[in-house]
């Protein structure tokens, strides 16, 4: 179950999201065993994140991103699908203060992806394109870098 992204879930500390091309991998990390295997992702996926409860997990790949709920047992599934329209994502996080939402970044910019009970809203934040996002519980900010000539780290919150 090896895989090139790795999140611990953050409520236990003893489950563990791997990206391993195109699947994720839930394992108990305390017996290395997988519980669910997340599968709907075309490409290869090249992000993951979880929500600070632990019962939503973020993935994109270049062509979409999409949010699973592991709120129950045995109802494991992709709840949100958002296609990329052309964008190239490149990384995914949820806001560190505002738990429904979720930040994208692309090859075109910074959108945040808005989950409401009726389906998905989007807000565009920044043209500027994205390469990396982190978030910080603490002081609620959001870090976001590009490359390039001007590469450029910026400070959202």
């Amino acid at each position: 179950a090896g895989g090139s992204k790795v999140r611990f879930q953050p409520i236990s500390g003893t489950i563990l999201a791997v990206a391993n091309k195109n699947v994720i991998n839930i394992l108990d990390f305390n017996n290395s065993t997988v519980v669910e295997c997340l599968q709907g992702h075309v490409k290869d996926i090249c992000s993951i994140c979880w929500d600070v409860s632990g019962y939503w997990i973020a993935s994109a790949s270049e062509d979409e991103v999409r949010i699973w709920s592991l709120m129950m047992y045995g109802y494991r599934q992709c709840v949100y699908h958002y296609p990329s329209n052309g964008k190239k994502f490149t990384s995914i996080i949820f806001h560190p203060r505002y738990h429904n939402v979720l930040v994208i970044g692309s090859s075109q910019g910074m959108e945040l992806l808005i989950i409401d009970v009726g389906g998905l809203l989007i807000k565009h934040v920044s043209d500027l394109p994205t390469t990396g996002l982190a978030a910080c519980m603490q002081n609620e900010f959001i870090a976001s870098t590009t490359t390039g000539i001007d590469s450029v780290v910026n400070k959202w919150k």
